[in-house]
């Protein structure tokens, strides 16, 4: 070896070597290992791969040791904190009116959670998903009126039926509203048979069956009352149906009030009426009769204070003990009704009086009313084509009072200026110059002349319709004073003496207001009226207006005057 040794080192280098082969590659596969054959309780297999290949000499289980023993339960663990607690369901309900959402309006119904407690929906709250809507459905058709029941009441002979006679009673519906019952119309379950009773051992005839009709003048539902028809047997044989016969009983509505009874449309019922005498007194200055009417709600015919529904009195006329009294039916006594108006000088030249020296006279303290101007027709003093007659169905006269129920004591209006000269004859007097009304209406009790703007004073300051009829125009409303105080009535004349406030210090009532009143002053074919009326605005005492004499409209009437003044002066007509 050493002398190779040497050799090699005093040698040239040798050749390289070949090259050795690669070696392969080495990999690790690790999968589980389920329980079985090679691991009871499954494991790990781990698996050697050379280039890709299992090296099955080379691959290794792990297996999983057996289960151990359960160990022992644990200590509790600390309480979680309180969950917050959950919030009410609310409901709102809104209704929609008729439109595009609903053609027959609906309810719209939202639902939330009440988050603040409050114990409503709020708008916030809305649950926008839950929202529905509900529509009304369609109005359905109108139904048709209901038919009036109808009883028929047939006699039967004696027979199969009845052995000694007696009734069928048929009942059903009246559908041809002949007020009768025909036989396309009897409910046959509805009928029944009275059978008159057998005759008895002794020979004695068997009692009747036998039907009564009372009115009964209230019954609820009925506007004339109702008739009712009892049935039963006649067991006293008196040929009367008697309260303790009645078998049974049926209610039909009247078309209209009983025998003995009138319709009273105050009380809306039918009422009979009970006339007694009524001495001179109050009610009537000269006596008369008493009229009272009453509702005999049971039909009893037992009259009782509480049944007593209006009361009017027929007063008897008389002759009135003054010159400057008048009968008034309306009011049962005699009525003062001139104010006597003392002479003076009167200067007004607003007017166009410089200086008038006026004489005594006499000057009516209301309009002429309805009730005074017939008893001029009456007489034959009064002509009718002077005065027009109420019409409800004609504009121009539906306004006017003569012919008018219940108002007699309203200002006779729809008069021309003829008509009240014949009435002022009739009365022994005559219409006023314009300068006499104006003084008259002037005129104080002490007997001087006070030229206020109204009969009150001389304040415009709030509304005067206590005062006088007449178009408000210090009402914001522009309502007519009328409208206000006679609601029935909204448009149109008042009752004479309604605005005693208004009336002057001679006791004159409603020299503004209610109709305007004719004097003598005329412009060629027409008259000068004095003091307005229901339809105006309110004027003050000096003015008037001009209207033709031929004129019957519903805005003008009159008062009359005479010469020479009464002696007597009732300042409370």
């Amino acid at each position: 070896m050493l002398a190779a040794a040497l050799l090699a080192a005093c040698g040239s280098d040798g050749s390289d070597g070949q090259n050795g082969q690669n070696g392969t590659s080495a990999a690790v596969n690790t999968t589980i290992e389920p329980a079985g054959e090679n691991c009871a309780n499954g494991g790990i297999k781990i698996e050697v791969l050379e280039d890709g290949v299992v090296q099955s000499g080379k691959t290794q289980l792990i297996c999983n040791g057996a289960a151990g023993q359960q160990g022992g339960q644990g200590n509790p663990g600390d309480p979680g904190a309180a969950g917050q607690n959950g919030f009410n369901a609310a409901i709102r309900t809104t209704e929609i009116e008729a439109g595009a959402i609903c053609a027959n309006g609906g309810y719209k119904v939202e639902t939330g959670l009440d988050k603040n407690a409050n114990d409503k929906l709020d708008d916030d709250e809305v649950q926008a998903d839950l929202t529905k809507t509900i529509c009304n459905g369609t109005t359905g058709a109108a139904g048709t009126n209901g038919f009036n029941v109808a009883i028929r009441t047939t006699e039967i002979t004696e027979g199969e039926t009845c052995i000694n006679g007696g009734y069928k009673i048929e009942t059903g519906l009246d559908k041809n509203g002949n007020n009768k019952l025909d036989d396309g119309e009897v409910q046959a379950e509805l009928t029944q048979t009275i059978c008159n009773g057998l005759n008895g051992d002794a020979g004695l005839n068997g009692l009747n069956a036998i039907a009564g009709t009372t009115y009964i003048p209230v019954y609820e539902g009925c506007t004339y009352g109702a008739n009712k028809v009892s049935f039963g047997i006649d067991q006293n044989a008196n040929d009367e149906l008697e309260e303790t016969e009645v078998a049974m009983s049926q209610y039909l509505c009247a078309d209209a009030c009983g025998e003995g009874y009138d319709y009273l449309d105050s009380a809306q019922k039918c009422v009979t009426s009970r006339e007694t005498e009524e001495p001179e007194g109050d009610n009537c200055q000269f006596g008369g009769t008493k009229v009272e009417y009453i509702v005999d709600a049971n039909g009893d015919g037992e009259i009782q204070t509480s049944e007593v529904v209006d009361t009017k009195y027929v007063c008897t006329a008389g002759i009135c003990p003054n010159s400057d009294e008048e009968y008034v039916a309306a009011r049962g006594k005699c009525v003062s009704i001139w104010a006597k108006v003392p002479a003076g000088v009167f200067t007004y030249t607003m007017i166009g009086y410089d200086e008038v020296q006026m004489e005594a006279y006499s000057i009516m303290k209301t309009e002429v009313t309805v009730e005074a101007f017939k008893t001029c027709v009456e007489a034959g003093n009064c002509t009718s084509e002077h005065f027009a007659i109420y019409d409800a169905n004609d504009a121009d006269k539906n306004l006017c009072n003569y012919g008018r129920a219940d108002h007699e004591n309203h200002p006779m209006n729809c008069v021309d200026f003829a008509g009240a000269e014949e009435f002022c004859a009739f009365k022994a007097g005559r219409l006023p110059s314009k300068a006499e009304w104006t003084y008259a209406a002037y005129m104080t009790d002490s007997g001087t002349v006070s030229l206020n703007i109204y009969p009150w004073g001389n304040s415009s300051a709030g509304t005067h319709c206590s005062k006088a009829n007449f178009y408000d125009e210090n009402d914001s409303n522009g309502q007519y004073c009328d409208e206000k105080r006679f609601v029935s009535e909204p448009v149109g004349t008042a009752p004479v003496g309604s605005y005693p406030e208004g009336a002057t210090s001679l006791g004159l009532q409603d020299i503004l207001g209610n109709v305007r009143e004719m004097t003598t002053q005329t412009n060629g074919t027409d008259i000068w009226s004095m003091g307005g009326s229901f339809d105006e605005k309110l004027l003050i005492i000096y003015q008037g207006s001009y209207n033709a004499k031929t004129r019957k409209i519903p805005a003008r009437g009159f008062r009359c005057v005479k010469d020479p003044a009464p002696s007597n002066n009732d300042a409370n007509p």
